[in-house]
């Protein structure tokens, strides 16, 4: 199959599970067989019907959807269904908290559906037994907490995966061929997510910037940064007004001060730092005792209101 080909039976496929949705939550106290499904959708290929029939089967494995009896489908109640957002852990497993319920919901690693850390998402909540606590299903995503991630780019011969650092994100990202750009194999980059098809075993990805090579002062840097949705740079006036500040210590803030000059007192900040604002000073005192000072910059001097 061509990749055009399947794109487009990929989007049908799409179109239909949406289809199915809208057709068996209209409502969910009546049943139908798929022939009334494929009528209600204007299905009336053979190749479409048997997409139907394919996609009936694995909704209903996957509990999104009933099967009362043989041949019949219905939607899942409402009643069943909450709204909160998701907590994966570094096995895999997920917490859904909701206001709706008093407890969280556990949702297994096979049943989070596409879902990230953080998102807000729609579960549908499995009959709670006596011995057992709640345990659900993500039906849906309703909004991402983010689409970006750092990872290491692992190449392939014609596209790239990116392996998340993050250990609650559970899927590598495929990078296609066209969207690696300059990356190099084993290099720390961000990558912003742009599709996630039903179906497929790994969201798709754009890697948006190279950080560097795993390890290096600069890269981690910046890779928290991008991790957090930091900035790493600024607005010009910004810049310009950092430029103007006066970096000379004059002697009224001294008298202010503990004058330390005359101790022993390094940086512990790397070589390459862009600014060496943690120290630590030695010095001998009387009685065969010893004095070790921790320094932390003062950066409120700089910040005037």
């Amino acid at each position: 199959m061509s990749k055009k080909k399947k794109r487009l039976k990929d989007h049908r496929r799409n179109e239909i599970t949406k289809g199915i949705f809208s057709v068996l939550e209209s409502n969910t106290k009546q049943s139908f067989n798929y022939k009334q499904i494929a009528s209600k959708l204007g299905i009336n290929d053979t190749e479409g019907r048997n997409l139907l029939i394919q996609r009936l089967g694995q909704l209903t494995e996957k509990k999104r959807i009933q099967q009362p009896e043989r041949g019949r489908y219905k939607g899942i109640s409402k009643g069943n269904i909450v709204e909160g957002y998701i907590q994966i852990t570094a096995r895999g497993n997920a917490y859904v908290v909701s206001d709706q319920l008093e407890e969280d919901v556990f949702i297994p690693f096979n049943r989070i559906n596409r879902a990230f850390h953080g998102d807000k998402v729609e579960v549908y909540v499995f009959p709670k037994s006596r011995s057992k606590k709640i345990e659900g299903e993500v039906k849906q995503v309703l909004e991402r907490k983010k689409s970006s991630f750092v990872g290491i780019v692992d190449m392939q011969k014609s596209f790239a995966f990116v392996r998340p650092t993050d250990s609650r994100m559970h899927t590598d990202i495929f990078i296609p061929k066209e969207k690696i750009g300059k990356a190099r194999n084993g290099d720390k980059v961000l990558v912003a997510i742009y599709q996630w098809a039903e179906g497929e075993d790994s969201p798709r990805g754009n890697i948006t910037e190279i950080l560097g090579k795993p390890g290096e002062h600069h890269t981690e840097i910046h890779a928290i940064l991008a991790e957090y949705g930091l900035p790493s740079t600024f607005p010009l006036e910004v810049e310009r007004y950092a430029e103007k500040l006066d970096t000379k210590i004059h002697a009224s803030e001294i008298r202010k001060r503990r004058d330390m000059r005359e101790v022993l007192t390094f940086t512990i900040d790397p070589k390459d730092a862009k600014d060496f604002d943690d120290a630590l000073s030695f010095r001998v005192l009387e009685g065969n005792q010893f004095e070790i000072g921790i320094h932390i910059a003062d950066v409120s001097h700089y910040v005037q209101p």
